[in-house]
């Protein structure tokens, strides 16, 4: 039975340590790969170098390699606290951020002890979350009878019941996917029994590598209670193995500001690669190369968690040959125009061998002061030149530069679109329709097509209509700007067409009277100028079409139109008119009036009369 007292912190050596604690230390170990440091080639010494690159080496967690690291620890205050006030308790579940793999098993939540000992176990006798955390033992690991599938960091009868409001027991998960850590910290925690005594100490739990840290701030031996035994050290779930440092299983011993590491090793689950851009050249970590100019190398680490995430990591380094002269293309060229580019290599020093190259292929043998290529449209690609000195073969650079000719394309004005509104149509288009006289001719499948509410946004391609080929139209009249450029995105041109969505009316016509003045059964009238403004009403004569007709038949289809100047030949006739919208002859409208013919009347020669002026003739 343990007895309970309480404890006086040792105010000074808080206040030593509290900045000591409170430091944030980076993840060592995390995935990690270190390509070098950056290399120089003499180009006279034969043009190659060797690259050596290092990485945190992991593996399955079927085994554990124990070594001693730099004591470098996270921060060991302000995570959630664990058990606050109470002795000899496992915390209640505490999740895990991430998967952590643990002697072959994978995880996903802890219990946390306070005599500080962390375990996977949650739901096992004498590792049941909530309940009581075993504090007498004196078994070396590896034994069943201590905590089974457990780190022990490092285990031993502490008192967290007397500590200081400021340093409990706490957990915290610190750094970014896919590395983060969870950091679990037991800060100047008492001794139970020897007050006089403290140990600080921290667990970490690395993501992806399944690496396991303790750190020891302090750690003193001489606790006369239970023979002041610890250990440090992680056991599997059978509990007959364990891995532990040097001098560190059960007994009492000192540690001070050490730190070790338990890392997967496994059969690995690291695949490590150099590259030249994106080719792998080589799965060693040590390479001799040989670039034929400054060139960057890449290191590649790529590591299988065991929850099957992947996770690749890399690092550069830049190999600079250093020659006595130099050369440059110029910086990549992207043009539409259909002129050739001549290269000038702009060597610094006269009498230089040149060897030019498209894409990688010779383009003819090596000659000396041949310092320009002409590169021809549509030859697109990469162009490269070897240049060396005659009187030393074994120096030679190699520039390059992108040339890209885009497909200038030619935005044809097209013919507007038109729907009559005429009950029927809705005035949804398809904008696409346009496309054949936008063309004209040019390949369809040289180029893209985007349609656009503002001619700003077709010269960017900014806020291109979603549904081209449903659009509705706002109001009755819309203009709709065209984009067409290349595949490459390089080259474009921007037109526009006009929406067009009006009825065709006919108005309502008056009936018309015409006099026969000379009685000869016949009128001539002009029928655009005495009935068109009356058909047209407020329509624009130039955007409609009137056209008189015999028939309603005729009226309909627009057949047989009669003459503007008109001869009417019969007492009363039923003229048909059509009002037809220019844009489309599908659209138009239909009325009629009538033309009455009046006999104008005869005047007949009346009997003379004669009449005397009788006396007095007076007249």
């Amino acid at each position: 039975m343990k007895n309970i007292y309480s404890h006086k912190a040792l105010c000074v050596f808080t206040i030593v340590l509290f900045s000591i604690l409170t430091t944030y230390a980076q993840g060592p170990g995390c995935p990690n790969v270190n390509a070098g440091e950056a290399q120089v080639i003499e180009c006279a010494s034969g043009g190659c170098v060797d690259l050596s690159a290092t990485f945190l080496q992991t593996g399955e967690t079927t085994s554990y390699e124990v070594t001693s690291i730099p004591y470098d620890p996270f921060v060991f205050v302000g995570g959630t606290s664990v058990s606050a006030g109470t002795d000899d308790v496992w915390s209640p579940i505490v999740p895990l951020p991430f998967n952590f793999c643990f002697f072959g098993g994978t995880y996903d939540e802890i219990i946390i002890g306070s005599n500080a000992v962390v375990s996977f176990n949650v739901d096992t006798p004498g590792q049941t979350a909530s309940g009581g955390c075993a504090w007498s033992f004196n078994e070396p690991l590896p034994d069943p009878n201590l905590f089974r599938n457990t780190i022990f960091g490092p285990y031993m009868d502490i008192f967290p019941t007397a500590v200081d409001p400021d340093f409990g027991i706490n957990y915290q998960v610190l750094g970014d996917a896919p590395c983060r850590t969870m950091v679990i910290s037991f800060p100047l925690i008492p001794y139970f029994s020897c007050a006089d005594l403290t140990m600080t100490s921290q667990i970490v739990m690395y993501e992806t590598t399944n690496v396991v840290e303790v750190y020891i701030f302090s750690r003193e031996s001489g606790c006369t209670w239970q023979g002041g035994v610890a250990v440090l050290g992680i056991q599997n779930q059978a509990g007959d193995t364990a891995y532990v440092p040097p001098g560190r299983n059960t007994g009492d011993w000192d540690a001070t500001q050490e730190a070790w590491r338990f890392t997967p090793n496994g059969p690995s689950n690291v695949d490590f690669a150099w590259l030249d851009g994106t080719t792998v050249i080589s799965n060693n970590q040590d390479i001799n190369v040989c670039p034929a100019g400054d060139t960057t190398y890449t290191a590649q680490a790529t590591y299988t968690n065991c929850d099957g995430n992947i996770i690749v990591v890399e690092d550069q380094v830049s190999v600079t040959v250093n020659t006595p002269f130099s050369a440059d293309l110029g910086p990549d060229q992207v043009t539409c125009e259909a002129d050739p580019i001549v290269l000038d290599a702009n060597a610094s020093e006269p009498g230089l061998s040149y060897e030019w190259f498209f894409n990688g292929v010779s383009q003819g043998p090596a000659t000396i002061g041949d310092d320009t290529f002409t590169v021809n449209p549509p030859n697109s690609g990469t162009y490269s030149v070897e240049i060396f000195d005659p009187a030393d073969p074994t120096c030679v650079i190699t520039v390059s530069v992108e040339i890209t000719f885009g497909l200038q394309p030619v935005a044809n004005q097209p013919t507007d679109l038109f729907q009559c509104d005429d009950g029927v149509n809705t005035g949804i288009f398809n904008l696409r329709d346009v496309e054949p006289e936008v063309l004209a001719g040019q390949t369809a499948g040289d180029f893209l097509f985007t349609y656009h509410n503002t001619l700003l946004d077709a010269g960017t391609g900014a806020a291109p209509i979603a549904t081209p080929m449903a659009y509705l139209i706002t109001g009755a009249l819309e203009e709709i700007f065209v984009r067409m450029e290349d595949l490459s995105g390089t080259c474009s041109d921007t037109t526009s067409f006009f929406l067009n969505f009006a009825p065709a009316m006919a108005g309502p016509m008056t009936d018309f009277g015409a006099c026969d003045d000379d009685s000869d059964g016949m009128v001539t009238i002009n029928l655009p100028a005495l009935k068109d403004a009356e058909a047209l009403g407020l329509q624009s004569p130039l955007a409609y079409t009137v056209s008189y007709h015999m028939t309603v038949g005729d009226a309909f289809t627009g057949a047989n139109p009669l003459p503007g100047i008109y001869i009417v030949a019969i007492p009363s006739e039923i003229i048909h008119v059509r009002v037809e919208n220019n844009m489309t002859t599908t659209c138009f409208a239909q009325s009629q009036f009538t033309i009455t013919l009046f006999n104008a009347p005869i005047a007949t020669i009346p009997t003379k009369y004669n009449i005397c002026d009788d006396l007095p003739n007076d007249g």
